[in-house]
């Protein structure tokens, strides 16, 4: 592990860290099968499963503003962001294991994609979220994420819009 390292914020079990790096090509390439050990978190929400051609498609910034969290043995979150234009960024896909939420991974994850944004003088960032995902959705607002529209996706689900001024 050679990104910053964290403590995960847990009330009932032992201390322990996760450091959060950049999900490079090379990086997906080397952990794929880790990357997709926790799909099932976003699957269970309804979307459509993540390939290899998912996690390689082409985004301008894509390897500036994605990173991942992970502990020594295992992925424990990782967040796909881009540049959308010159002042806006997006998170395309944000997904904590089940046992971690809570625990500040999400949030450090977040820190870090809004501290390369603003050190790329990206002024604001956006995303999305199923309207039923109550989690989701109240971890957006609490970041300072406003929803500003109600959008229907290519799969035909209607998906809120945040966004967050950076700046």
């Amino acid at each position: 592990m050679s990104g910053n390292r964290y403590h995960l914020e847990t009330t009932n079990k032992p201390e322990s860290e996760f450091e959060i790096v950049n999900l490079t090509p090379e990086y997906i390439t080397d952990n794929f099968n880790k990357l997709l050990a926790i799909e099932s978190n976003w699957t269970e929400l309804g979307e459509e499963p993540w390939t290899l051609e998912n996690f390689f498609f082409e985004l301008p910034m894509k390897k500036e503003l994605s990173f991942s969290a992970e502990t020594e043995d295992s992925i424990i979150g990782y967040l796909i962001g881009s540049k959308y234009n010159p002042v806006l960024s997006r998170v395309n896909k944000i997904i904590i294991d089940s046992p971690h939420r809570g625990n500040g991974v999400g949030k450090q994850l977040m820190n870090k994609y809004f501290d390369a944004c603003r050190d790329r003088d990206i002024i604001y960032s956006q995303l999305k979220a199923l309207p039923d995902n109550e989690p989701a959705n109240k971890f957006y607002m609490n970041l300072g994420y406003e929803k500003f529209n109600v959008v229907r996706g290519r799969d035909d689900k209607l998906r809120n819009v945040y966004e967050k001024k950076l700046i």
